[in-house]
């Protein structure tokens, strides 16, 4: 259910961000459906890698990881390349540009509504799959998140590791926001 919800969710986003980027006062407007958008994403991303491993359990492939993995970064260099290669060609068409990127936004709330509607009716349910009790003591979450995150910083080296981890990406960050640059 969250993956369909998800979905749902980017989709209208989608929706939101083309109708907003056209008008007068568009960049709260689009922020908040952008926000939306990558909250969605992230959360459905999770969702969805849960549902694989609740679905394939412990049979699962090696192949079936790295094709899932290759997907994730084809949708990615589809997402950034291929969105600023068609708002391009059609600013270049109609000399439009807020136009062309609603026009973008159309085309993919429609295609991920249609995978939303794919998935609605054909993907799959695992017996394991049920609902679980909704815990609501925050003080106990709280606590843990405490203890974790003090038992995490006392380790040799926590600090050297957290830096590693922030700064191996740091290239791949920065050549991400140049590469749609690149590819226009």
């Amino acid at each position: 259910n969250w993956n369909i919800v998800l979905q749902l969710l980017i989709t209208l986003s989608l929706l939101g961000v083309a109708y907003t980027v056209t008008q007068r006062e568009f960049v709260a407007p689009t922020l908040a459906f952008f926000w939306t958008l990558a909250f969605c994403s992230a959360t459905h991303n999770i969702s969805c890698y849960s549902f694989y491993n609740l679905l394939t359990g412990e049979e699962r492939h090696k192949w079936q990881d790295n094709l899932r993995r290759g997907f994730f970064h084809l949708s990615g260099l589809a997402g950034s390349g291929m969105m600023v290669m068609i708002a391009g060609g059609l600013e270049t068409y109609n000399r439009h540009l807020r136009y062309s990127w609603s026009v973008t936004f159309y085309v993919l709330a429609a295609l991920f509504g249609l995978l939303f509607l794919y998935n609605l009716i054909f993907l799959p349910h695992s017996q394991e799959d049920k609902p679980v009790p909704l815990q609501l003591d925050y003080r106990q979450h709280w606590k843990n998140l405490q203890e974790s995150t003090i038992s995490f910083f006392k380790r040799k080296g926590a600090f050297s590791a957290l830096l590693f981890l922030i700064f191996f990406r740091l290239p791949e960050s920065l050549l991400t926001k140049i590469s749609p640059l690149f590819l226009l």
